[in-house]
């Protein structure tokens, strides 16, 4: 069994979402920053994959039991705006190897969510079911 925090936007909306977007400079130090190699432009996505979720996030039992909310069921649903649930995406960058030679084909960055950032975050503002303050920048990681 495994006890589970649901996050779910407001308003029938999925709880984080950011588009699809173009790279500048700044994506190209990233990707090259990441890869510790001065990769390409050719080789390097000029898109940055979007991310539309409602994350499904396992917790442990002492953070169930801590939050009071697990008493009755395996999972919480958490409504939380976007103001709150965006400070937790995370730009990564993935690539394609090639399998014989190692060589770096392509790479890209795709937004993710940090979830253990986030649920640091819940657990700080006290476990609340509906969560529409963003946190200080302290709480964030």
């Amino acid at each position: 069994m495994e006890f589970i925090v649901n996050f779910r936007g407001t308003a029938n909306r999925s709880a984080i979402t950011r588009s699809n977007r173009l790279i500048g400079t700044n994506g190209v130090d990233l990707v090259r920053k990441a890869l510790g190699i001065h990769i390409s432009l050719d080789r390097i996505n000029e898109a940055n994959s979007g991310i539309y979720c409602n994350p499904n996030i396992c917790i442990a039992e002492d953070i169930a039991r801590c939050s009071e909310h697990f008493a009755e069921s395996n999972q919480v649903r958490v409504v939380a705006s976007p103001s709150v649930l965006d400070h937790f995406i995370r730009e990564v960058v993935y690539t394609d190897t090639d399998n014989n030679t190692g060589e770096i084909r392509s790479a890209w960055i795709a937004d993710n969510v940090d979830e253990d950032a986030l649920v640091s975050a819940w657990i700080a503002a006290g476990y609340p079911l509906k969560w529409d303050t963003a946190p200080s920048a302290e709480g964030i990681a």
